[in-house]
């Protein structure tokens, strides 16, 4: 297995205008560490942090920042986590708890209940949001699937990853190009004077 600071020494990658996330974070406990003293309250557990820093290390290790300033980087990252990881977390549980779910648990449809109530105990009134009290009749209606059906609902359920939307969230944080180390190219046009304008 390589170590990560072979990868994070710079001698392979060339010389960046910025330092990469791996230059910046390199290693869990340094990421955590920043994690937990950002200015930004940050709202996910620790576990999850510990998991995330291994996401972005997957993702964008390598990648310079798109910012010369790791500051502005760092706030960007964490408002990144505040404004989008309790709802990743809380998917990721959610998608962990019906994967977990019996087949009868799945299977179980939805109950609808009618209540009617024709003699209430005080006059009604159009001014209240409360329910009457009495009731006279019900009907209750329950659903059980069939396995295929339950089964196509679960499929529905778990096939989407949660993970790799949350992650492409960091994207903008980063610089995309191919070689950011090499010089920009421009696109030149000759006006009528002979002269080089940039497109």
């Amino acid at each position: 297995m390589w170590p990560t600071d072979f990868f994070c020494s710079g001698s392979y990658y060339g010389n960046y205008r910025t330092r990469r996330f791996c230059d910046i974070f390199p290693d869990v406990d340094t990421f955590v560490g920043a994690w937990r003293s950002a200015e930004i309250p940050q709202k996910i557990k620790e576990e999850n942090a510990r998991t995330l820093y291994y996401l972005l290390y997957a993702r964008y290790g390598n990648d310079p920042i798109a910012s010369s300033d790791e500051n502005r980087f760092k706030y960007a990252l964490w408002s990144t986590v505040f404004m989008y990881g309790p709802a990743w977390e809380k998917r990721l549980e959610i998608q962990d708890q019906i994967k977990t779910m019996s087949e009868a648990e799945l299977q179980f449809g939805e109950t609808v209940v009618h209540n009617e109530a024709r003699n209430p105990g005080s006059a009604p009134t159009t001014q209240t949001l409360e329910e009457i009290q009495y009731i006279d009749h019900q009907n209750v209606s329950k659903r059980k699937k069939g396995k295929a059906e339950t089964y196509m609902d679960l499929l529905t359920l778990i096939e989407t990853d949660v993970t790799s939307e949350f992650i492409q969230r960091f994207a903008p944080l980063f610089i995309l190009i191919t070689t950011p180390q090499e010089a920009l190219w421009y696109a030149t046009e000759v006006d009528d004077n002979g002269m080089d304008s940039e497109s």
